[in-house]
């Protein structure tokens, strides 16, 4: 019986493997990344207690309809310049370097990638939304606070030691990519197949996958970080109301008639004409001599902010 496990492992080696077991390592990757990501947001930022166990389900059940999506999406290049590449293209060295070198980027961008999903999501609760885009849009003040809040080179160099370590198991795993042939026919049937699945699993996904809990958190854990960036960056929507305080329009126009210190008394949460610690008088925003945003007046609030700079601090 041992001779027979011993034969069988060894026909198993001897069998030539598929190129496109590269790029179905690259699909299996992604979806333990992004299943090992929403695991630990689940776990750092619990959801309340009035959370079902029923919507934690779905929550991860959404959430790998839409890993897979995306995962596919992101490994059909790969997948494309698998079927595009001739065979006796395909093992040359120069061939070898250059898929290794792109395969090592892709994942040092997709792991650094993770780690801003997760910091992001420690700030926000939310995976990327239009203010992550905003930060694409204004690097240099969006990267300057950035590098000073948090452990970048740390996190760049952590990026790139796990990605080296992927593509070495990668190539440890598909030693006999390089070798084997593959017809033309075959190569474009994966290609042709890869893609109709994809098209099959983003007419699948339904715009009330990611909203089916009442609680916000849940919904974001269950969405996908890169999918929610690229709607973010589309639409241009922001749940305002989920980020900041709002007020019933009656009230708030009611503010208009007020004098713009007690604008402010409102705005922070004061009661207009009561002092420090509750005693009467005038509020501490109301003071004329304090240089408080309610002693600057409505320009205050006018006033673009430079990021990392104190409030009020002029552009």
């Amino acid at each position: 019986m041992g001779q027979g496990v011993a034969g069988v492992a060894a026909h198993a080696e001897e069998r030539p493997q598929s190129r496109f077991g590269l790029a179905t390592f690259n699909v299996l990757c992604l979806l333990i990344c992004f299943f090992a990501l929403r695991l630990v947001l689940f776990f750092q930022f619990k959801p309340e207690p009035s959370v079902s166990g029923g919507e934690v389900v779905i929550a991860f059940l959404a959430g790998l309809h839409l890993d897979l999506f995306v995962a596919l999406v992101l490994t059909l290049p790969l997948t494309a310049w698998l079927a595009v590449v001739p065979n006796h293209s395909f093992g040359a060295r120069w061939h070898r370097i250059l898929l290794r070198t792109v395969f090592l980027f892709f994942w040092v961008i997709q792991i650094f990638w993770l780690f801003a999903e997760y910091y992001f999501f420690e700030e926000f609760k939310s995976r990327f939304n239009t203010v992550a885009v905003d930060y694409l849009l204004y690097p240099y003040e969006v990267f300057v606070n950035i590098w000073r809040t948090y452990p970048v080179a740390v996190v760049a160099l952590a990026c790139a030691g796990l990605a080296a370590i992927v593509l070495v198991v990668s190539q440890t795993a598909l030693k006999q990519i390089w070798e084997a042939p593959l017809s033309t026919k075959s190569r474009w049937l994966h290609l042709g197949a890869t893609m109709a699945l994809i098209v099959f699993l983003g007419c699948a996904i339904s715009p009330v996958e990611t909203h089916f809990s009442q609680e916000r958190v849940v919904n974001e854990m269950a969405n996908n970080g890169q999918r929610a960036f690229i709607d973010a960056a589309l639409t241009r929507h922001l749940d305002f109301a989920a980020f900041y305080r709002t007020l019933p329009p009656a009230e708030a126009l009611g503010w208009e008639s007020e004098p713009p210190a007690t604008q402010c008394d409102h705005f922070f949460g004061r009661k207009p004409g009561v002092g420090v610690l509750g005693q009467p008088g005038p509020g501490p925003f109301a003071n004329p001599g304090d240089g408080s945003p309610c002693r600057r007046g409505r320009n205050a609030f006018q006033q673009p902010l430079r990021f990392g700079q104190p409030d009020g601090a002029r552009v």
